[in-house]
């Protein structure tokens, strides 16, 4: 039976020795918590099946019955009551909850409904107080809704300036938050733009970003059309081009960017030169991306985007095979611009060029100053093996073997995997009382609200001890009974930065283990490859969405799903883990099928699209596989293969055999 179920049978068993007065059971019961939370589980459940008045009484006799979970009916009970229409009595629970909770997990949500009940009441000075109390939460759940309810309380005050500001910035989110702020939002526009204390061409560049961030690029164009003119800015006619790109009019977005860049603001001009370049560099027009480039890096040499701009010229250097202009591409980097985000990649790629023109010695030289990257130090080896320097070769390679038997380029250097590494694979225990009092409150909750059955709200309440004790072994095993796996890596993550020993399957768990391997068999794929790109893409997540509006572990599009099945595929339809692996992998399977069974264009593939991947292939698919990852032309793509990959030998050595599947590179 699971702890659902038998929390339910528990329920079920005590719940006629709980009926009692209105006043509930005294406090002083002694009753198992378990026993005593039967009332509150009862009122949890009537919440949900609309049953509100039962369950408002419930969640006010749990108030006193179960003193654990007393944040929680408050909550519910004045989230009900307000909803009845009940303000005053709602006031009152949310009150005594912010006085006598002050770390609850639900401080954020009842400050934010206790504002809009002062709203409502036409207190706005008052309201501000409980939206400041609810923005300030460590738990951010209403922070959305309590921004929005401070807008329209600094509006009611006369403080249109600062309420527009803040409405502006929630210009975008979705749902109804979002249909109300851009509500308060326009309703201050329309009072002009010396009530928000600005001038007239900045308010209309404000309403056209507002509108653009909402997807409405025809509404934000006639918004900017005050600030543009003969007279326009920089920044005015770099915002006109944007919006014309995102309206998908490029033609027209080209000659916006020519004059944004000709328009004599130095910030506009290199900021529209690098857009320029590099939408056309995306679209394979390689040409007019370096004349846009090489204009920027020749003009504003020491502006924000200088770097990124040199990069691109190498980079479209080394695929036309102008070696020699790559090299001094990556070095100027390094030369003026050594802490930009760019300087590590381009000395690493100042080696690879070298070593591609056959420059071995001059390639070793510059990988022999980053003996801290594994890439550099791989590499290294091959230049020193080309350089007919086999003892030196030999050395960088065993070098990294010991430091990164596991990592990606161990696959390429043939080291022997080694299975069972996860023999004993388990942090030390931790004991409850080496944490702060307020992270075991937090703990003990999260147990009882799980044994009820309430995910979410035991998901809440570790949170709240995570918030009060950092990260700390003891939330894994935690976690772990939520099935709450993003959460277990993500700790994992910080604690073995921190120094912890043993987290490997924390790390690198088999989530959904009998959907990947179902699907696996189905469509001939080695299961703990597929784990492995779910453990990039989602973290094993069935409820997470991208910004492009991929779903669930496999993060499928709909649209992608909808292809596939020959159906209209809801969002929620792909948070079945399920599904959401089976379509996953059966996409994958198209993609191996169409790159001749390869694993590193399949997954390139699965990242970055098939189209871009068969233009690489055209490009590079005769060389080697570790030199065809290196150039691959999106940054992103080329770390998503390497961490898949090497995801893909850490699950192996976890949980594979030395008998099983294993998936052809390249």
């Amino acid at each position: 039976m699971g702890s659902r179920a038998r929390a339910m049978a528990t329920v079920a068993l005590v719940a006629a020795a709980l009926v009692a007065t209105d006043t509930g059971t005294p406090a002083a019961d002694q009753r198992p918590a378990i026993t005593r939370a039967a009332t509150f589980a009862q009122a949890r459940r009537d919440m949900d099946a609309g049953r509100t008045s039962a369950a408002r009484k419930g969640f006010e006799r749990s108030i006193v019955v179960v003193p654990e979970l007393a944040d929680h009916a408050l909550f519910h009970a004045g989230y009900l009551a307000r909803k009845n229409g009940d303000t005053r009595a709602a006031a009152q629970h949310f009150d005594r909850l912010l006085r006598e909770h002050p770390g609850s997990v639900w401080t954020s949500s009842a400050a934010t409904e206790r504002g809009e009940i002062d709203l409502d009441r036409r207190s706005p000075q008052t309201a501000l107080r409980y939206f400041d109390t609810a923005i300030r939460a460590w738990e951010s759940k209403s922070r959305t809704r309590a921004m929005l309810g401070k807008a329209r309380a600094l509006e009611a005050t006369g403080h249109r300036a600062e309420a527009y500001t803040l409405a502006f910035e929630l210009a975008g989110r979705p749902g109804a938050d979002g249909r109300e702020a851009r509500a308060v939002r326009e309703r201050l526009e329309a009072r002009g733009a010396a009530d928000l204390g600005m001038g007239s061409a900045r308010l209309a560049q404000k309403m056209a970003t507002a509108r653009l961030k909402e997807g409405r690029a025809d509404a934000a164009l006639a918004a900017l059309h005050p600030a543009l003119g003969s007279r326009a800015s920089g920044t005015a006619l770099l915002l006109e081009a944007e919006i014309l790109q995102r309206a998908d009019r490029p033609e027209e977005a080209r000659a916006a960017y020519g004059r944004a860049a000709s328009a004599g603001d130095p910030k506009a001009a290199a900021k529209a030169l690098a857009e320029r370049g590099r939408h056309a560099w995306n679209e394979d027009r390689d040409a007019d991306a370096a004349t846009d480039f090489r204009r920027l890096v020749e003009h504003y040499p020491r502006s924000t985007e200088a770097p990124e701009a040199l990069y691109a010229l190498g980079r479209i250097a080394e695929t036309r095979g102008a070696i020699s202009e790559a090299a001094r591409r990556y070095d100027t980097i390094a030369r003026l611009h050594p802490g930009s985000n760019v300087a590590e990649e381009s000395a690493w790629r100042a080696g690879f060029v070298r070593y591609r023109s056959r420059d071995a010695s001059g390639a070793a030289a510059v990988w022999g100053t980053m003996p801290g990257r594994d890439d550099a130090l791989y590499w290294s080896g091959r230049a020193l093996a080309a350089a007919g320097r086999p003892a030196e070769a030999s050395d960088a390679s065993r070098r990294l073997a010991a430091r990164s038997p596991r990592g990606y380029y161990a696959w390429w250097l043939n080291v022997p995997e080694r299975f069972d590494l996860g023999a004993g694979d388990s942090p030390k225990p931790v004991s409850a009382a080496t944490v702060p009092e307020a992270a075991r409150a937090h703990l003990e909750r999260a147990r009882l609200l799980r044994d009820l059955g309430f995910r979410d709200d035991a998901m809440r309440e570790l949170a709240g001890a995570q918030n009060a004790a950092g990260p700390t072994a003891l939330l894994l095993r935690e976690y772990e009974s939520l099935h709450a796996h993003r959460q277990v890596i993500r700790l994992a993550a910080r604690l073995r930065s921190q120094g912890t020993k043993g987290l490997d399957k924390k790390l690198r768990p088999l989530a959904h283990w009998p959907h990947f391997q179902s699907a696996g068999k189905k469509y001939g794929i080695d299961p703990l490859l597929l784990a492995s790109i779910a453990r990039q893409e989602s973290m094993f997540d069935e409820r997470i969405a991208s910004p492009a509006d991929a779903q669930g572990v496999m993060q499928l599009l709909p649209s992608t799903a909808s292809a596939m099945t020959g159906r209209t595929m809801k969002r929620h339809e792909l948070w079945s883990p399920e599904v959401n692996i089976d379509l996953g992998a059966r996409y994958f399977r198209k993609m191996l099928d169409r790159f001749g069974g390869r694993a590193v264009p399949a997954i390139a593939a699965y990242n970055a699209g098939p189209r871009p991947t068969t233009r690489w292939l055209d490009q590079n698919g005769h060389l080697a596989g570790d030199e065809f990852v290196e150039l691959i032309s999106y940054r992103e793509t080329r770390g998503y293969v390497k961490k898949v990959l090497e995801n893909y030998r850490i699950y192996r050595g976890l949980y594979g055999t030395p008998d099983g599947p294993r998936a052809k590179l390249f």
